[in-house]
């Protein structure tokens, strides 16, 4: 469950009505607060509210070391890669 305002609460129902959105504390008005399911499509939707639309997603992940330094390797198949080599 994600915390979320009630201005995204109002978008994301609008595009995405049938997104699980509940609300806390609905005796007093002051103190309520809104959760939201992780949907993957109210996520992107989420995402692109608070961030805006030229936000990059980080991808994280075991090939994000070759994509951020042009290695493909890791040190133990480098390893592993030379010991084949030396038979």
């Amino acid at each position: 469950m994600i915390l979320i305002t009630k201005s995204e609460k109002e978008a994301i129902s609008e595009r995405y009505p049938k997104v699980h959105i509940t609300r806390t504390m609905k005796q007093d008005s002051k103190r309520h607060h809104y959760y939201m399911e992780e949907a993957p499509g109210a996520m992107r939707l989420l995402r692109k509210l608070r961030y805006g639309e030229d936000y990059e997603e980080k991808k994280w992940g075991v090939n994000n070391r070759a994509r951020k330094t042009g290695k493909r390797n890791s040190s133990r198949t480098s390893q592993t890669n030379r010991l084949w080599q030396a038979r």
